[in-house]
């Protein structure tokens, strides 16, 4: 490993607002100073597109790139193309991180001689935040077909990794998926290490909570691409790592689930009956999968029963089970 390795940040930047300086103040103050910062500004209106020059001119470490608004896969896939870092962290531009988080992540790597990091973070809210926890049995250095279960099972976000040149080497970011395309994207890149990958408690990440966010606001009829990820996921998952499919199956009926109730939310769009359909379809297609598998619990197989029985319903006493 090279002493003083560049890491690559590509920062994908559409209309972020007030969180723009907050994310970029956090990276340019890091303990670890060789970095090479990459601003797309993927269009923005907001003044976030006048801003991303002054950080360029300020400081050397900054590389700022316009472009028309392709979308947020788009932007990090032309991150790549102009970046030459020997490891490479997407962050996104109303985030942040913790300011030791790449000094961190790199005495990890020498550590333990990995490919790559994956670390905890924060879900943070207006006046609070909570730590991401998973189980204990999930942190250290994991191998193939368990670094695999332990994406698929909590540590899904591409921007939650520091990732080794080697591997997203010609790999993109499906600028087609609009939901769950950075999961793919990390399942895929993380399926090419052969040193292993290292599953860090540390939280680094402050995942900003707001309506501005890509993920939340407004329900977008681009969302419902989520349903290309069981074909997305073949080669990997029913090809090399048959064994994690079931994972997968069970992280995608969450996933669709969670989408078909933010569209229930949202009456007023134009695609809502025909949005709703599909979704339930892809849910009926692997229902029995899903409930047979060994790896559900016996709440989830209760919720699954009761949403593929009646969803109307199960909308409703999730809404009022969570004060919505």
């Amino acid at each position: 490993m090279n002493e003083n390795p560049l890491i690559s940040i590509i920062i994908p930047v559409y209309n972020p607002g007030k969180h723009l300086k907050k994310c970029m103040d956090s990276i340019l103050n890091q303990t670890y100073e060789n970095l090479e910062i990459i601003l797309v500004d993927d269009g923005s209106s907001d003044g976030s597109e006048l801003l991303c020059d002054e950080f360029a001119a300020l400081d050397d470490r900054v590389k700022c790139i316009h472009q028309r608004n392709m979308g947020v896969s788009a932007a990090r896939n032309m991150g790549i193309q102009i970046s030459s870092g020997d490891y490479y962290h997407f962050l996104d531009s109303d985030d942040y991180m913790e300011l030791y988080a790449y000094e961190h992540m790199l005495n990890i790597i020498r550590e333990n001689k990995c490919d790559a990091v994956t670390f905890e973070y924060y879900i943070t809210f207006p006046g609070h935040e909570i730590v991401n926890c998973l189980d204990k049995s999930k942190y250290g250095l994991f191998w193939e077909s368990d670094i695999q279960k332990n994406i698929m099972t909590g540590m899904q976000f591409c921007s939650t990794k520091l990732l080794s040149k080697h591997l997203i080497d010609g790999l993109s970011f499906r600028e087609d998926i609009y939901r769950g395309e950075d999961t793919l994207f990390a399942a895929i890149a993380l399926s090419r290490s052969n040193k292993g990958v290292y599953f860090d408690s540390t939280p680094l990440y402050h995942y900003v909570q707001s309506e501005e966010s890509a993920c939340r606001g407004k329900f977008r009829e681009s969302q419902l691409s989520v349903v290309k990820l069981y074909d997305a996921y073949n080669e990997l998952y029913w090809k090399k790592y048959p064994q994690i499919k079931p994972y997968f199956l069970l992280f995608m009926h969450e996933v669709i689930i969670s989408l078909y109730y933010d569209l229930w939310v949202d009456k007023e769009v134009a695609f809502r009956k025909a949005g709703l359909k599909l979704l339930f379809e892809e849910i009926c297609k692997y229902q029995k999968l899903v409930c047979r598998s060994n790896h559900i619990s016996y709440k989830q197989k209760i919720k699954f029963k009761i949403f593929r029985v009646c969803p109307n319903v199960f909308c409703l006493i999730h809404k009022k089970m969570h004060h919505l």
